[in-house]
């Protein structure tokens, strides 16, 4: 329908154009020409938003609240929801790419282009802002934006009892940077909500004013972790496809060890059931939930 109705438009400026090439002043040709090419350029907007859609490149997200006046707020305001939220989705996208290692500016670069975030549009009603990123696959078959959506909205939506597993999952500069985004949001009087319509179970996160608050609190509560390196010596019990290997370490028992997208090749090489030694980051946090002290696994 939308390509029946592109044509349509099509043939509609070209007849406009012809009558302004005939006569330059003809006023009504000069607003049909106009006004068919907005419709052409809405159009066009549309599906591509449908097509991000379809692949997985779409992000929506809305503000509500008494600061959203018919769909306009201040960009003072938006900036300081903005940006934290642009800072939590590069850091995670480096954390999923390249683990722990420490990153050069052009490496942060690179990663940032590769996501690809831009403002594709802003929907009716409330504020609602379409983003859009670049879902393509690297040569593992894993998209890099798609892997760190699903870990951004792990964490907004993890329940308090795994929170700081989540927290982890993305690295404490990107949680720090979620929950500046909360704060802000919090801050200004308003709600939130994210959306991420892809795949079979689309994800959601629904930031109303008491999970703002649960994210911000549980963020700014958040001691920093301590850090050392090791060996992990013990046999492969799994390799999973969601970065992971699972290691049955003597007195430690079945251990779970992180490892980035750039590290593949590395997990690709061990044996299911064969000893292996693995140079490790051991990353301890204080869950204050639970009142436990956590510790996880990284590949160095």
């Amino acid at each position: 329908m939308s390509n029946e109705l592109e044509a349509m438009l099509q043939r509609q400026h070209a007849r406009a154009l012809a009558r302004l090439e005939a006569d330059p002043q003809d006023r009504m040709a000069q607003m049909l020409s106009a006004n068919r090419e907005q419709a052409i350029a809405d159009l066009q907007a549309e599906q591509r938003l449908e097509e991000a859609r379809k692949v997985g490149e779409l992000i929506e997200l809305r503000l509500h609240g008494p600061r959203v006046d018919r769909g306009a707020m201040s960009l003072e305001a938006f900036l300081k929801v903005a940006a934290p939220l642009m800072k939590a989705l590069r850091a995670i996208a480096e954390r999923q790419r390249y683990g722990t290692a420490v990153l050069s500016n052009k490496v942060k670069r690179m990663t940032a282009d590769s996501l690809n975030i831009k403002l594709a549009g802003v929907g009716v009603g409330s504020t609602r802002l379409m983003l859009t990123g670049d879902g393509i696959a690297d040569t593992a078959g894993a998209s890099l934006l798609h892997l760190t959506l699903t870990r951004m909205l792990g964490l907004l939506n993890a329940p308090n009892d795994t929170f700081f597993e989540a927290v982890d999952t993305v690295g404490v500069r990107a949680a720090r940077a979620l929950g500046d985004f909360a704060g802000a949001i919090y801050t200004a009087g308003m709600a939130a909500e994210i959306s991420w319509p892809f795949g079979e179970t689309p994800l959601h996160w629904d930031g109303r004013p008491d999970e703002l608050l649960r994210i911000k609190t549980l963020l700014q509560s958040m001691e920093k972790p301590t850090e050392a390196e090791k060996d992990l010596q013990g046999e492969v019990a799994g390799i999973l496809d969601t970065g992971r290997l699972l290691l049955r370490v003597p007195d430690l028992g079945k251990v779970t060890v992180r490892y980035a997208l750039s590290q593949t090749h590395v997990a690709q090489q061990l044996i299911i059931k064969k000893q292996t030694r693995l140079r490790v980051l051991a990353v301890t946090y204080w869950d204050p939930v639970r009142q436990v002290e956590l510790s996880k696994y990284h590949l160095l």
